[in-house]
């Protein structure tokens, strides 16, 4: 598949899925085994909005375009995660907002600054260490 194709309006979910299945599939391998937290899509539905972290410097994942706006594969990812999670809270509205994050992004995520994380998986130490908590 060509990666132009991802961003084809037309039947492009297909890639989008291909794409998150190579980038998180690693990460989910090493994950703890417990389950997941209600308490991120409470707080969704509460407040209306999904607030989405993401490297302002990771092309072609993640980047801010010229205008300062959050650009990329992962951006495209999450936009479509956003969607869903509209329909599945049956939301009418749903208010996205991209936070750009560095190597805060674990503890962003666990203090609720933002919601989801989309980006490649490195390997490294921090990484390791969280994943061993």
């Amino acid at each position: 598949m060509r990666v132009t194709r991802l961003l084809n309006p037309v039947g492009y979910r297909f890639g989008i899925a291909t794409l998150a299945f190579a980038m998180f599939m690693p990460s989910l391998l090493h994950a703890k085994n417990e389950k997941p937290s209600t308490e991120t899509l409470v707080r969704v539905r509460q407040t209306g909005t999904l607030k989405l972290g993401y490297y302002v410097n990771a092309r072609p994942f993640s980047y801010q375009d010229e205008s300062g706006k959050p650009a990329g594969y992962a951006i495209v990812l999450c936009q479509e995660i956003a969607k869903d999670v509209k329909t599945e809270l049956a939301l009418a509205s749903l208010a996205v907002e991209f936070v750009p994050v560095g190597v805060d992004r674990f503890d962003s995520l666990q203090q609720g600054r933002i919601d989801l994380f989309a980006a490649g998986r490195q390997n490294h130490h921090r990484r390791l260490l969280f994943l061993r908590e």
